[in-house]
């Protein structure tokens, strides 16, 4: 009966305390002034990430805003205690790079330290992210075995550290789970197709019904898609076989994870969620954009023209696909537009990115252009799907306050109080 895990799960970000600044009839518009704090930061931590490795240009500002206004993004950005790890995933990440690279620890440990403590359930599948980022960077860097097995301590035992200062949230937090677990509720069937799954990786790809149920969010826009699919085309100068293998077996890992229940499940602290499936898509978005922007920073000189044809012949065939099936929440105008900006983008790299061309600039020009219009285009859309009444925003409040005034006339203690009357389809207010 106690609040611990209800308090580790929803309330320990400290951007929580900017509820404060606000008068009680504002906190809808408090609210979403913490999730845009939440957003900047992902787009803030991102170029960090991707700044410390090439510089802080327009290379790093295209990848660092897709990461912030990603589908996944603005799919769960009302669950605003998961936004925590989502800006907290990149510095993670650099954490994990300076353990491996530079044998420095501080980063990851208070990295990991705080998503844990902010919100244990997306910490969880932070920590599942540098697992596996760990093992991919030591299989593709480390080639001798002593000093492999010296980063793996290091790297275990900077976890169990960062477990260890997040104790005073995680102990709790699983002690009240265990003592009140509550009702089970029936699990729904998990409907998805590989139609569906191409489908999230298109423009506005987005409804009501598959919100909380379908195929992972996982959008980033087609820059970055095409770039994933460009990584693995034939080069002029080959990739090493490490680098192809981890690489191919790490993304093959996360569709099979959106693909298996009992995989999925790994991810979900071994736990079927209750719609709102695949929750740690983020963490592949992440994966996808590093990838790209890899491709782009490093590859581009060494792309063969044969390689650019067939990635545009692959995503041709996703847009088919995606086509011929009809699914529901795909927009056929944006579906086009996706496909004549690849062409686009597939042209401009190839004719003056990947040479020292004197309109090189302006190409690259375009190609953000393109990036960060079609994202923005992605988000109007997924936010259009949203139903926001006036009790859902400042009016809720004064529908509310006379009933709760009367409750603590009768008791004014400390309690969770919650409505029976039904506002929207998102109504996330909880009284």
């Amino acid at each position: 009966t106690d609040t611990a895990s209800m308090i580790g799960y929803y309330l320990m970000s400290p951007l929580n305390w900017l509820v404060l600044a606000f008068p009680a009839d504002r906190i809808a518009r408090a609210i979403f002034w913490i999730i845009s704090v939440k957003v900047i930061l992902a787009g803030f931590t991102a170029s960090v990430f991707f700044g410390k490795k090439r510089g802080y240009d327009l290379k790093c500002l295209i990848f660092s805003t897709t990461y912030a206004l990603s589908g996944y993004v603005f799919a769960y950005f009302m669950h605003i205690m998961w936004l925590d790890s989502i800006y907290m995933l990149p510095l993670i990440a650099l954490g994990i790079e300076k353990l491996v690279k530079e044998g420095k620890k501080p980063v990851y440990i208070i990295a990991l330290a705080y998503t844990f403590i902010t919100c244990y359930y997306t910490g969880y599948m932070a920590a599942g992210f540098s697992l596996l980022y760990f093992f991919y960077l030591l299989f593709t860097e480390e080639k001798k075995l002593k000093s492999g097995f010296i980063k793996c301590v290091s790297f275990f035992s900077s976890s169990i550290i960062a477990a260890l200062i997040s104790a005073a949230v995680l102990v709790p937090t699983l002690l009240s789970q265990y003592g009140s677990r509550g009702e089970v509720l029936p699990q729904e069937p998990i409907v998805r197709t590989a139609a569906q799954m191409i489908s999230r990786l298109f423009t506005g790809a987005y409804s009501a019904k598959e919100f909380s149920e379908g195929a992972p969010h996982i959008y980033s826009g087609m820059l970055v898609l095409f770039l994933v699919i460009l990584f693995f085309m034939p080069q002029k100068e080959k990739r090493s076989k490490r680098t192809i293998i981890a690489t191919a077996v790490l993304v093959l890992l996360f569709i099979l994870s959106f693909s298996i229940d009992q995989l999925d499940i790994v991810w979900h602290i071994f736990a079927q969620p209750h719609s709102f499936l695949h929750r740690y898509a983020f963490v592949f978005v992440f994966v996808m954009i590093l990838l790209a922007e890899r491709t782009f920073s490093e590859d581009l000189k060494k792309v063969r023209i044969a390689g650019v044809i067939f990635a545009d012949l692959i995503i041709a065939g996703m847009y088919a696909a995606v086509l011929i099936m009809k699914v529901q929440a795909v927009n056929q105008i944006l579906l086009h537009l996706d496909l004549l900006s690849v062409i686009a983008i597939s042209l401009l790299l190839f004719f003056f990115i990947t040479k020292e061309n004197k309109n090189r600039n302006y190409a690259f020009a375009i190609i953000a252009a393109i990036q960060l219009v079609m994202i923005a285009v992605n988000g109007f859309v997924y936010v259009s799907v949203y139903q926001f009444d006036d009790h859902s925003a400042e009016g809720f409040y004064d529908f509310v306050k006379p009933m709760i005034d009367r409750v603590n006339e009768y008791d004014s203690g400390f309690y969770r109080i919650e409505k029976s009357f039904f506002n929207t389809n998102n109504d996330a207010m909880m009284m």
